[in-house]
């Protein structure tokens, strides 16, 4: 799933160099953390949006979601999940998350929050 997404917003014309990819929810936190005190010149931290799986060892991505927005991250959390139900897209939202994309992911919905990241929401954006 890691490495289709991160495919996916690499073909959408994000540079690679721009594209951090965690295994679990600790991890997240972790490179969250240790990059959070690198901020540009606009005073933003390095990251705009994170696409968040919900079943991820050592810690879900509710949690991290949780945890991330606790420790003042101002980003996009986009969860993933692999289930429709109404119950984990509630528990994400609750969580942190601004949007849910249910498995499987496909490319229109990850250009749409990409778009949205431009604030033009256009195809011709991405």
């Amino acid at each position: 799933n890691t490495k289709l997404l991160k495919r996916t917003v690499k073909n959408l014309g994000v540079n690679e160099d721009n594209i951090v990819c965690c295994y679990d929810g600790g991890e997240a936190v972790e490179i969250y953390d240790q990059r959070n005190n690198n901020k540009n010149e606009n005073g933003q931290g390095l990251f705009d949006v994170v696409f968040m799986d919900h079943e991820m060892p050592r810690m879900t991505g509710s949690v991290a979601a949780k945890v991330m927005r606790g420790k003042g991250f101002k980003g996009r959390i986009v969860g993933v999940t692999g289930n429709a139900g109404t119950a984990q897209k509630q528990n994400f939202l609750a969580s942190g998350a601004d949007e849910i994309i249910v498995k499987p992911v496909h490319k229109e919905a990850i250009k749409v929050v990409l778009n949205g990241l431009v604030g033009l929401g256009s195809d011709e954006n991405v």
